[in-house]
């Protein structure tokens, strides 16, 4: 099952481009293996906001990984701001 949001994307395109979604896939993957060292390489949280579940290959992938995606930006920006809550009250 591919993600929803590239199959969307890759239909768009076909009007301009022609993109293969294994081209794309591959990307995706690229980039979120790196995205998923940063929060033991730079010792900061990652929190990703997204409108797809766990249908999506990329949401799965990261939720399998220890990334937190929650459904929209209101959620992530809520639970940011609950981790700098608390990096507070640790520095006391």
């Amino acid at each position: 099952m591919g993600s929803t949001f590239r199959e969307a994307i890759a239909k768009q395109m076909t009007d301009f481009i022609e993109v293969p979604l294994e081209f794309m896939e591959e990307m995706d993957y690229e980039l979120l293996g790196d995205l998923i060292t940063f929060p033991k390489r730079y010792g900061k949280p990652i929190i990703c906001s997204c409108f797809m579940d766990r249908e999506d290959n990329c949401t799965r992938f990261l939720q399998d990984n220890g990334i937190p995606v929650l459904y929209g930006p209101e959620n992530a920006v809520k639970a940011m701001a609950v981790l700098a809550r608390y990096g507070e009250m640790i520095k006391r």
